[in-house]
């Protein structure tokens, strides 16, 4: 979207007056929905490249918390050169390495 509204359906506010981190948190909680709803009546699995880069520490764990909440109903796949990221999730860990 280009812009976030309040329930009254007044003017909104520009993704652009927002933070990276902000954004980031809009767009995964928007993820995190929209796998909910099309995946809801299926096997279907959930793949995340990296969606908590810009959020601060706190954001990152509440955002944690929430993709693993996911992860109990279907297999979530989270993409990350970040290894505290990876522990936030306390997930099964496949580590690749380069030459």
């Amino acid at each position: 979207p280009e812009s976030i509204y309040q329930d009254s359906g007044e003017k909104g506010m520009p993704l652009t007056h927002l933070s990276f981190g902000t954004i980031d948190t809009l767009a995964l909680a928007l993820r995190l929905t929209m796998a909910d709803y099309f995946l809801r009546d299926t096997d279907g699995f959930f793949v995340l490249d990296d969606p908590m880069v810009d959020m601060d520490p706190e954001r990152q764990k509440r955002a944690a918390e929430q993709i693993m909440h996911a992860a109990k109903d279907r297999q979530i796949l989270f993409f990350t050169c970040h290894p505290h990221m990876a522990d936030l999730l306390e997930g099964n860990r496949i580590t690749l390495e380069g030459s």
